[in-house]
């Protein structure tokens, strides 16, 4: 589940692949859409950008396998994402 602040996705516009993703949304949202073109700019224009979204990926990645431990799967998800920080 996705919070306040949190994004999905940005692999796309960082490595180019397909990703394809279905969201919903159990109360009001803002969503902004960027295609590869758009985005590619600020990407080059801003490398300190490139690296937050890697970051934000890898910790997603951690986060993913850490659900699948047994010993950190019953963790509460807040604790769950301050063990993959």
């Amino acid at each position: 589940m996705l919070g306040a602040g949190d994004s999905f996705g940005e692999s796309h516009l960082l490595d180019g692949e397909a990703h394809p993703f279905t969201v919903r949304a159990s109360s009001e949202v803002l969503a902004l859409r960027f295609d590869t073109a758009a985005f590619g700019t600020p990407i080059d224009v801003y490398p300190d950008l490139q690296a937050h979204l890697r970051l934000q990926r890898k910790h997603a990645q951690l986060l993913t396998v850490f659900r699948h431990l047994p010993s950190f799967a019953r963790l509460p998800p807040a604790a769950l994402g301050g063990v993959a920080l």
